[in-house]
């Protein structure tokens, strides 16, 4: 191997490193802005770092102007994430019931396939307050609307009824505090920003977020693997619920 070779291999690894860590931006980070430079410019680096990704079992997404590199997870690579790295989970159910309400909460936030399809660094603005209000309520509505027993799948209807007698507001096992929670990791993580709030202990349910790009994508992957008709039921109780609210 050359030292050239070396060189590239090195910087396009160093690349691949900021564009995973939560909160890196080339905004704040000169080495990062100084790479994402020779990504665009040389088609050599672009190879070096898709061939690395490719060994570490992620890959590229997107390139944002104001983000930088979006990294995926390859389904089964080693950084796929899994909701047991959110918590540690005391039963089945409650990690069937996370496992609904992170996709309730996809589905709230990019309601439409023009919403989830969206290019640039678009950020979309998240209530924590109307979010719970509308899931819990969509809620509800699914587990009057599930089916016969025999008909759905016994787990997704056990974490439903859990979640229909769930309070709304209050504690953290309370619909608001699950929801704050997932969030919370969210933001760990990079793809979403606090803005506002009234309750520094980020435990309130007046919480205000934004998404950025980077959830987006991500999302865009959750939703390819999600059951397609739990997916849709998801949507349609969610949509049924905001046009009451509307209508209201």
């Amino acid at each position: 191997m050359t030292s050239e070779t070396r060189n590239l291999a090195h910087d396009a690894a160093r690349l691949l490193v900021l564009a995973m860590t939560p909160k890196a931006s080339p905004a704040r980070d000169t080495e990062y802005r100084e790479l994402l430079r020779r990504y665009d410019a040389e088609s050599e680096m672009q190879e070096m770092a898709q061939v690395i990704a490719s060994g570490l079992g992620v890959s590229i997404a997107g390139r944002y102007q104001a983000h930088g590199l979006v990294i995926i997870n390859v389904k089964e690579g080693p950084f796929t994430p899994a909701l047991a790295d959110f918590k540690t989970y005391t039963s089945a159910t409650d990690h069937v019931v996370d496992g609904l309400l992170l996709l309730m909460l996809a589905a709230w936030i990019y309601p439409t396939p023009a919403r989830l399809d969206e290019e640039g660094d678009t950020v979309i603005r998240i209530n924590l307050r109307q979010a719970t209000k509308d899931i819990h309520q969509a809620i509800k509505r699914m587990a009057e609307k599930f089916g016969p027993p025999e008909s759905d799948d016994p787990k997704i209807r056990m974490a439903l009824s859990e979640l229909a007698k769930t309070p709304q507001v209050g504690r953290r096992t309370s619909v608001s505090g699950r929801l704050a929670f997932l969030l919370g990791k969210f933001e760990g993580q990079g793809y979403v920003q606090i803005v506002g709030g009234n309750d520094a202990t980020k435990e309130s349910d007046d919480l205000h977020y934004v998404a950025r790009p980077a959830l987006r994508i991500q999302v865009r992957y959750m939703m390819r693997a999600a059951a397609t008709d739990l997916l849709q039921r998801c949507k349609t109780a969610l949509a049924e619920t905001q046009t009451e609210r509307t209508n209201a």
